[in-house]
């Protein structure tokens, strides 16, 4: 039996897509696999075709740091911590995977109580982290069997900093709701953007993902009049839950630029897809990013893409083949990169087409299933 471990499935966050994910894989080998969670929105019975199995779910317990503020959060798992545990003493997986590092602190108490056979999932790289608290993240890694990583080049970096031996370490790529993406493709992109943004004219550029540092909304906002100049009917939708702070930051900064009419903030919703079809480019500035779903919708939306070239997004489109992508230590590269997919159109059909046959043969659902019953028949049944 299986066992998949998530603070968060569902809606939500990437990673909590992505557990979904990992749960209809893991239910297409196991159907009797179970579920252990801490937040569960209400799940689908399928997606794309196939079921989203599994024979049984438990809320999770948390570890929750002594040094932690004391507050009812932490006395009310102080409380039920114990009958959680206890509900789970007849789960005796083969294997248990853990959906993140966000989801450490619901596995290190049933380590501590069970031992199951482990595997982490890894989704962020570590240059999520700031310095001070790298040293913690990387104690973690005792905790487990086996690690999948979610990109190569992540692999590597976190290679660099822990000594795990290479055969315990495997490579598993996200991917995404693909007849959603279908659906949307057998209509109309100009509908669509009718429909989303209200208006076809202006050059709609999409940069989605938490308004925060980690995400370089602010690279986007410092080009913009530069960025207006080369695009006079320049839209630019910044789309996602917001970081007060950060955006307080940014609308400070816009206050003094003359185009920032041409700014919009739109908060969290569930129509991501529509918002990447409908758009003429995504820009994706982050400072740091293990594998974004993002980018792999808008390869399958064929929606051109300006990116930044760090972590495992060079691993999803290569610079001038299937994507533009721009170093951080020379970020006025965007504005070259937008300037060409807005000017030339021979070239945003080539990387269009280029990302769009890249996803289909080497991201897509099915390849995710055969990779995970691949990481089981090495691992658990050899």
């Amino acid at each position: 039996m299986l066992t998949l471990i998530a603070k968060n499935i569902g809606q939500g966050n990437g990673a909590a897509q992505s557990a979904l994910d990992v749960l209809i894989s893991l239910g297409q080998i196991d159907p009797k696999m179970e579920l252990i969670y801490l937040y569960k929105s209400p799940l689908p019975e399928s997606i794309d075709g196939k079921n989203v199995q599994y024979s049984k779910s438990y809320l999770s317990p948390r570890y929750i740091e002594k040094k932690s503020k004391f507050n009812l959060k932490k006395i009310v798992n102080f409380m039920i911590k114990p009958f959680l545990i206890k509900k789970l003493e007849n789960v005796n997986p083969k294997m248990t995977f853990i959906n993140s590092m966000g989801s450490h602190s619901l596995w290190e108490p049933i380590k501590k109580k069970y031992n199951w056979p482990s595997t982490l999932i890894i989704r962020e790289s570590p240059d999520l982290y700031k310095k001070e608290n790298l040293h913690n993240i990387i104690a973690r890694f005792r905790y487990y069997d086996y690690f999948i990583f979610v990109s190569n080049i992540v692999k590597q970096k976190w290679l660099s900093l822990v000594k795990i031996n290479d055969n315990k370490c495997f490579f598993i790529p996200n991917c995404i709701r693909e007849n959603e993406v279908n659906n949307l493709l057998k209509k109309s992109k100009e509908g669509i953007k009718k429909k989303i943004y209200k208006e076809t004219k202006p050059y709609t550029v999409l940069c989605i993902g938490e308004v925060k540092f980690r995400k370089g909304q602010d690279i986007i906002i410092n080009n913009l009049e530069a960025l207006c100049d080369k695009i006079p009917d320049l839209k630019v939708i910044f789309l996602g839950r917001q970081n007060q702070a950060f955006l307080k930051q940014l609308q400070y900064t816009l206050k003094n630029i003359e185009v920032k009419n041409r700014v919009e903030f739109i908060a969290h919703t569930t129509n991501a897809l529509e918002y990447i079809y409908g758009a003429d480019m995504l820009i994706q500035p982050s400072r740091s990013e293990a594998l974004p779903r993002t980018i792999l919708e808008a390869m399958s939306l064929k929606t051109p893409i300006l990116a930044s070239d760090v972590d495992g997004i060079p691993e999803l489109v290569q610079h001038n083949k299937s994507a533009f992508l721009f170093s951080l230590s020379n970020p006025n590269q965007i504005i070259e990169g937008i300037e060409k997919i807005y000017l030339n159109k021979s070239y945003n059909q080539k990387i269009v087409d280029a990302a769009y046959k890249a996803y289909w043969e080497k991201f897509s659902r099915n390849t995710h299933i055969n990779n995970y019953k691949k990481f089981i028949d090495t691992v658990i049944n050899a």
